[in-house]
């Protein structure tokens, strides 16, 4: 068993592909438009995306903890702050669609 394959585990991300789309949506994220909403079948599940903000406010508050940042935790900083934002976001989005679906 790979690293990887273990963080996904313990993460419980069900493959490695999970795990790196998690990891590029936090580098690259912030770079999408907000009011583009991609395809229902390709939204990513609600419990992602909160496991997405956990790990966001995570780090934030290891950042948080700290006495003195340096300029790029402070750049990080903010761009989790904003990433944590969309995410709450694109939540209530995917939710206001399953309201708006028919039920079956």
């Amino acid at each position: 068993m790979g690293f990887a394959s273990l963080v996904c585990g313990v993460l419980g991300f069900e493959t490695v592909a999970e795990l790196f789309r998690l990891i590029w949506r936090y580098f690259f994220m912030q770079t999408a438009k907000p009011l583009e909403l991609p395809e229902h079948s390709s939204l990513p599940s609600l419990y992602q995306l909160s496991l997405e903000h956990s790990l966001y406010d995570r780090r934030l508050e290891t950042l948080r903890a700290k006495t003195y940042l340096t300029e790029f935790e402070k750049m990080e900083e903010v761009r989790l702050k904003k990433l944590k934002l969309r995410l709450k976001d694109e939540m209530e989005r995917i939710r206001r669609l399953g309201e708006m679906s028919p039920s079956s």
